[in-house]
């Protein structure tokens, strides 16, 4: 079976967002990651296939593509159905780096034009299986508790590489913009890189940290009569603060308020957004720390306020559990209804925390731990 380079004739749109910085001169050191950073400042993707068979390493990219496609079977060749659409393929081009921010490889993808689909006669329902957060953590935890050389991790490696050609990398050091750092008996995550970014990308690099990400003191509402601000800008900052409570439970509470208010965004809530960035700031390399423990337990926590929120008099409940000595699943959310006293606030929360303790217990049991 012979496969040809597929062209496309629609072009990608970059959103991505290029900025000349001109930094000062100053005598020290670097870290090695700040070196490849903007030594990858040139690096460039192709936007077509036209434009990635100009360069030999996108072109060997494509052919280590294609040939997999042919050695996993990927596709299977048929008749074309009269009452069938073809969708058309394109390809998508990648530099992949590695924890450091140098190059590791650069990487062609050929994905199908799903967005020339037309919904309900084409596809009808759709979905993606992705990991939740709370199970990833969850694994960091028992690695902790059991060591990174459990049976389970091992087991799966063997099975995988069974079925399919892959490589073992060993310990996991970097893992969707998280850092991670295995040592004997405990596991350390954080986002230390990623904060930095956040920092870098709305000017806030050179803020003054503050020790607090919220001032207990206000009180933040829709209407609050100040100049409303670019909803886009706040809506952007409010994102990437939310990618960051993956391994900052300390910084949940004030993203979850600020979340609110994404559509009627004002100064008042600009100001405390820039907050929180200001006490990540400080404590950009804070994270959550998983330690071998005594007792291998799963406990649980909840709480809640009563009518915290000043639009609509609802209560906003959190919960956090435990294993070992480590915390690893954490929630805030505003409850759906107005609750009529303090004893119902506290009943809604303990039940969405029974909820949650019962999904965990059940993911224990399927990796036969109790």
């Amino acid at each position: 079976m012979k496969f040809k380079f597929f062209y496309s004739s629609i072009e990608e749109e970059d959103d991505r967002q290029n900025e000349i910085v001109d930094d000062t001169s100053v005598r020290g050191t670097r870290l090695l990651s700040d070196i490849y950073e903007r030594c990858n400042v040139v690096v460039c993707e192709p936007a077509n296939c036209a434009e990635a068979k100009k360069d030999q390493r996108w072109v060997a990219a494509m052919e280590e593509e294609l040939s997999m496609i042919e050695k996993n079977k990927t596709w299977i060749l048929v008749d074309r159905p009269q009452d069938r659409k073809v969708i058309g393929v394109k390809w998508v081009f990648r530099t992949k780096l590695n924890a450091d921010g140098s190059i590791n490889k650069h990487k062609a993808r050929l994905v199908v034009k799903w967005y020339a689909q037309i919904a309900g006669v084409d596809y009808s329902d759709t979905f993606a299986p992705v990991a939740r957060m709370d199970t990833i953590s969850l694994l960091f935890a028992i690695a902790a508790q059991k060591g990174a050389g459990n049976y389970h991790i091992q087991n799966f490696k063997w099975e995988m590489m069974k079925m399919f050609e892959r490589t073992d990398l060993g310990l996991m050091s970097y893992f969707l913009g998280i850092e991670i750092k295995q040592g004997q008996g405990e596991v350390f995550i954080c986002q230390n890189k990623y904060a930095k970014k956040i920092l870098k990308k709305f000017k806030m690099d050179e803020c003054k940290a503050v020790s607090t990400p919220v001032n207990q003191k206000e009180k933040l509402c829709k209407e609050d009569g100040a100049d409303k601000v670019d909803e886009g800008y706040f809506r952007s900052l409010i994102g990437c603060l939310m990618y960051l409570t993956t391994t900052r439970p300390d910084i949940l509470n004030a993203v979850s308020i600020l979340s609110r208010f994404m559509y009627c965004a004002s100064e008042l809530h600009l100001k405390a957004a820039k907050r929180v960035i200001r006490y990540v700031k400080g404590t950009s390399d804070f994270g959550v720390k998983f330690t071998r423990g005594k007792e291998f337990k799963l406990i649980g926590f909840s709480d809640s306020d009563w009518g915290g929120s000043i639009d609509d008099m609802r209560s906003t409940l959190g919960y956090c559990f435990t294993l070992s000595s480590s915390v690893f699943s954490w929630s805030l959310k505003k409850q759906e209804i107005v609750a009529q006293s303090t004893a119902e606030v506290e009943f809604i929360a303990v039940t969405t925390t029974a909820n949650q303790a019962l999904w965990l217990r059940k993911i224990l049991l399927d990796l036969d731990l109790e």
